[in-house]
């Protein structure tokens, strides 16, 4: 299990990631967050990186990513962060016309 200072260390970098779209090319950012994510340890740090990467790349494959590990987060912790972005992601899957 990672120290609890190192999970604060991604979530800063997912919010510069975040930032730094606003401002620049999101093509070094999106490779930035593949990087980390092949480094996560925890299905937290997981959902946070496939939500950033659905934000900032608008992929709807990240959001069913990152639904489907907040749906088994929140089972074991429900803390509000998790639970505001299970609906978020929950009412874009029941837009998203089915093909």
């Amino acid at each position: 299990m990672p120290c609890p200072g190192f999970l604060y260390w991604r979530q800063a970098f997912i919010l510069l990631a975040q930032i730094e779209k606003a401002i620049n090319d999101s093509s070094e950012l999106s490779r930035d967050l593949y990087t980390l994510l092949e480094e996560c340890e925890t299905d937290i740090e997981r959902s946070a990186i496939h939500y950033a990467l659905w934000q900032i790349e608008g992929d709807f494959k990240q959001a069913q990513r990152a639904l489907a590990i907040y749906q088994s987060i929140v089972k074991k912790t429900p803390a509000a962060l998790y639970l505001k972005r299970l609906r978020e992601l929950l009412a874009l899957s029941l837009k998203k016309p089915q093909l």
